[in-house]
């Protein structure tokens, strides 16, 4: 992520942790990054398009820290392994789906 976006969304997480997604404007979130509201629209079009990369952000991290699990860690942290899907369907109210595959045991 470029500097500008990567503040912006660290300002946006710490906004929404403190008033909810729904109470936090795109005009408070530039004032926190010092940027004009205008300059957020280059990286995040909507506010739902900031939620968007932020859910992604936060579940590709998560991938990556499932495959580096060992299958031995991940059966005795969730012993459902079994019953675990393949490949897990993420979606948004819009038009975003995307597959998020889970370790293979």
């Amino acid at each position: 992520m470029k500097r500008r976006k990567r503040r912006s969304a660290t300002a946006a997480l710490e906004l929404i942790a403190r008033l909810g997604f729904e109470a936090m404007s795109m005009r408070q979130l530039a004032g926190q990054v010092g940027v004009q509201p205008a300059a957020l629209y280059r990286y995040f079009p909507t506010k739902e398009e900031l939620l968007y990369a932020l859910m992604r952000e936060h579940m590709e991290k998560l991938i990556v820290s499932w495959g580096e699990a060992r299958p031995a860690d991940w059966l005795r942290l969730t012993g459902k392994a079994r019953r675990t899907p393949r490949c897990i369907s993420l979606k948004t109210t819009s038009a975003f789906t995307w597959p998020v595959a889970t370790p293979r045991m």
